[in-house]
């Protein structure tokens, strides 16, 4: 029986896979002014390595 249906069981467990990685997303989901500031703080720290 699993030999005849492995596609149907490998694109369910891929479509599980999907809404679990999206819902997770959305759930620690940052705002959009803390992406901003940790980005620049990102910036701000390789710059002055780089000015080393």
């Amino acid at each position: 029986m699993l030999a005849k249906h492995w596609k149907k069981i490998a694109l369910l467990i891929t479509v599980i896979a999907i809404i679990f990685n999206i819902t997770s997303k959305l759930v620690r989901k940052m705002s959009f002014e803390k992406e901003i500031n940790s980005t620049i703080d990102y910036v701000k720290v390789v710059d002055e390595e780089d000015k080393k």
